[in-house]
């Protein structure tokens, strides 16, 4: 969707990765500066494989506080009870899709597609390329934006600072403009 600034927090290293190298996230992150999600259609792809799941609901990218499913903005969080949750919020009405996922996966790479349908007023997602797992949004979130006054954060919440953190790699991290 275009070339962003980033900065990186705590520990980054780099590590073999699904395809050539990967990030290796321990309680770190990257912010990619002024990214607007707003109210468009996007698809959020990458190659995960977790090491250790630090605390109940990690985050594996988002734009927002994730103290309260309804702070505005869009996280993807992996849960320490198996599954994978993609929370959509505009400050007052929230949606939230959770796909179960095999946890005896951890430590090996997973896919994971997050789409962002704002035409259909979906939100899916796909792992491993299985046909994606969707839910209709909540009547009031369409049109509505999803930015917050935070950057996007890959491996924590836009804060930087939840106290619950993945110990994972990442590789080829991509945001497409579009629901694909």
């Amino acid at each position: 969707t275009g070339n962003y600034a980033t900065a990186t927090k705590g520990n980054i290293s780099y590590s073999d990765g699904y395809i050539g190298n990967a990030i290796t996230f321990n309680n770190s992150s990257v912010s990619i500066e002024d990214f607007s999600i707003g109210n468009k259609s996007l698809t959020f792809t990458t190659w995960i494989n977790v090491t250790r799941l630090e605390g109940g609901d990690p985050v594996i990218f988002a734009n927002k506080s994730w103290q309260s499913g309804k702070n505005a903005g869009l996280p993807g969080s992996m849960n320490s009870n198996g599954y994978i949750q993609i929370n959509v919020a505009d400050g007052t009405n929230r949606t939230d899709l959770k796909v179960n996922y095999d946890t005896s996966m951890h430590g090996e790479w997973m896919h994971l597609t997050v789409i962002i349908d704002r035409e259909a007023n979906e939100v899916r997602l796909s792992i491993n390329f299985a046909d994606p797992i969707s839910l209709s949004m909540d009547k009031n979130l369409a049109g509505a934006t999803l930015d917050s006054p935070l950057d996007l954060v890959v491996g924590q919440d836009g804060t930087g600072a939840y106290t619950a953190y993945l110990k994972c790699s990442m590789d080829d991290f991509i945001i497409f403009d579009g629901a694909f």
